[in-house]
């Protein structure tokens, strides 16, 4: 079920994460996001250990090895806004921005600037 993210709902969800600060999951993973997000996120987790184990040589070579980013291309990670008529998953900017944010997690150790 996808519900339409409004500022009321927004709120709410802001308000719920705010009560529940030491909760495992995340703000949009619980309300709004599609089974096809849930499941790309769910792929992004089984390369978590591939990617982290990784760290210092993205780092070095300041961009993702070539069969990780193949890893991230047969999971769909690069098709995220791309409509189903063209073989994309057409996610909403909310589950996007929380794949991205999952995504983010992995790689924070050769994030930002040098």
């Amino acid at each position: 079920m996808n519900i339409p993210f409004t500022a009321t709902t927004g709120l709410a969800l802001r308000s719920a994460a705010a009560a529940q600060p030491n909760a495992k999951k995340h703000l949009f993973e619980n309300a709004l996001m599609t089974n096809t997000a849930k499941h790309l996120l769910a792929e992004i987790q089984e390369l978590a250990p591939a990617i982290r184990s990784r760290a210092a040589e993205i780092e070095a070579d300041r961009r993702m090895p070539p069969d990780l980013v193949e890893a991230l291309k047969s999971i769909g990670v690069f098709r995220i806004f791309v409509p189903q008529s063209h073989g994309g998953l057409d996610l909403d900017l909310p589950s996007a921005l929380e794949i991205f944010g999952a995504l983010s997690r992995l790689t924070v150790r050769s994030a930002g600037p040098r």
